[in-house]
């Protein structure tokens, strides 16, 4: 792969970090698989589970404790990146993460949200 700014390595650790807790946490996942691939177009991040799956075209509320597709959404936002979930009762969660290379220079330049 190649070098990243440190600040898009902050977010896709951070939106890894948020599915994988999000699988343990709401899906009790057994197996959770994370792969990072070079494509043509840039990098893509998967996070895949076992879990009980969720309807992933339901509206995201901002109830207490579940701000992870928002904030997986939002960091997606920042960086440039797309998000897309395929997911289905009793069929497990796939988040992928698509992010464009060259990187825009905004991302390059703005210091990572903490």
């Amino acid at each position: 792969l190649p070098p990243l700014p440190s600040r898009a390595v902050h977010h896709l650790r951070m939106i890894a970090r948020e599915a994988v807790t999000n699988a343990l946490k709401h899906a009790n996942a057994d197996r959770i698989r994370l792969s990072l691939s070079l494509e043509e177009a840039g990098l893509k991040m998967t996070i895949a589970d076992d879990g009980c799956g969720f309807d992933p075209a339901a509206p995201r509320g901002r109830t207490a404790g579940h701000f992870g597709c928002i904030g997986i959404e939002e960091r997606c936002d920042k960086l440039g990146a797309s998000v897309c979930w395929r997911s289905a009762a009793g069929k497990g969660t796939v988040v992928e993460i698509r992010l464009p290379l060259p990187l825009p220079l905004d991302t390059l330049s703005s210091s990572p949200a903490p």
